[in-house]
């Protein structure tokens, strides 16, 4: 049995068969640039965090106080007596351990995103990397060093037998005086009876003169 329209036929077979032909060269070049984009970034964390220098850092740890380094005057008003009271407090250097941390910087993020989306072999290399860095790093005691803070270490005591110097807000001129057992400030000439709204109390250490405080006052308050 012959075929009654053979043109038809051959123009259906051709068809079917140039069609395949004709996705062949897309895909193709799909597949090329799929295994270039895999070829680029595969390892791309990881091979450029491996090859990264080290970054060193310096932290600080514990805290810890060394001895005695100084003496902190404060001074307040006995309400019962009427009395201006010197207290010292010995205070301590606050130190900081220290470490030398060296280890290397993660790089190739981006790349790796973009393998976790095209083939998902992006979360390995971020792994490795990861590792890499984890596996980098060292760390090298450091001498202890001062954070610039100083801590009481120890409870107030009155400061017996401090030199003192009164510097009353308003008026032109000071007064000297000498703490007791008790820290009380005993003066020998009375105070002025001039009004004043409040006194500055320096102790002095040495040649130095050291702020204790200033307390709210009347004249009265020094008998």
């Amino acid at each position: 049995m012959t075929n009654a329209h053979p043109e038809i036929d051959n123009d259906f077979w051709i068809s079917t068969k140039l069609e395949p032909a004709m996705k062949q060269p897309v895909f193709k070049s799909l597949s090329i640039f799929a295994v270039c984009i895999c070829f680029l970034t595969t390892g791309c964390a990881s091979s450029l965090t491996s090859s990264s220098p080290l970054q060193t850092t310096v932290v600080e740890g514990e805290k810890r106080l060394s001895g005695t380094d100084d003496l902190r005057f404060d001074v307040h008003r006995n309400s019962e007596d009427d009395f201006l009271v010197v207290t010292q407090t010995p205070v301590c250097r606050e130190m900081a351990t220290r470490e030398s941390v060296s280890r290397k910087q993660l790089h190739g993020v981006l790349p790796a995103i973009i393998e976790i989306g095209f083939f998902g072999l992006g979360i390995l290399d971020l792994v490795v990397a990861h590792a890499i860095v984890e596996n980098s790093e060292t760390r090298t005691p450091l001498e202890d060093a001062p954070t610039g803070n100083k801590v009481a270490c120890a409870s107030s005591q009155p400061a017996a037998d401090q030199q003192v110097i009164l510097q009353y807000a308003g008026l032109d001129r000071l007064q000297y005086g000498l703490t007791d057992a008790d820290g009380i400030i005993r003066t020998e000439a009375p105070l002025s009876q001039e009004p004043f709204r409040y006194v500055n109390v320096f102790v002095r250490t040495g040649t130095a003169k050291r702020f204790a405080g200033a307390i709210w006052t009347t004249p009265a308050t020094l008998e």
